[in-house]
């Protein structure tokens, strides 16, 4: 039988604003979470910043021991147009958010920065996107 520990997630969620950057490692295991590690970073005006600061958090991750450990980053999208549901992400996805970044040109060009700089940070790494757009088209 596989002991607990072969059983853990650890999960990265990200959101990569406009002008900020916001994440959160979590470690799920059975019915169980726990979060272990939180990093923000604000004042960001420009895509370089917003590399170097994914940077800072990819190597406070390295520095920690939880990179390696990562499994998948779930990444908050602000505008998916058709799409209404969270999904893995695909090269479609991202075409979608890069089409839909027209719609909100201050958002979806930072939400696919952090995928692609996320995409270089390991190969087994599973990625995917929830859109503000599919629950607001929830609403009555």
């Amino acid at each position: 039988m596989a002991s607990t520990e072969n059983k853990k997630k650890t999960i990265l969620a990200l959101n990569v604003g406009s002008t900020s950057i916001k994440s959160r490692v979590f470690v799920f295991w059975g019915d169980k979470e726990k979060e272990i590690f939180s990093w923000s970073k604000g004042g960001l005006d420009s895509p370089n910043g917003h590399r170097k600061a994914l940077d800072e958090l990819k190597n406070g991750l390295i520095r920690r021991g939880m990179l390696a450990k990562i499994v998948a980053v779930g990444h908050r999208v602000v505008h998916g147009g058709p799409i209404k549901s969270g999904r893995l992400i695909s090269a479609k996805e991202i075409n979608v958010i890069r089409r839909c970044s027209q719609l909100a040109p201050l958002h979806n060009p930072f939400n696919l920065l952090g995928i692609q700089e996320a995409a270089r940070w390991g190969q087994k790494i599973v990625q995917a996107a929830v859109f503000d757009t599919a629950f607001f088209s929830c609403l009555p």
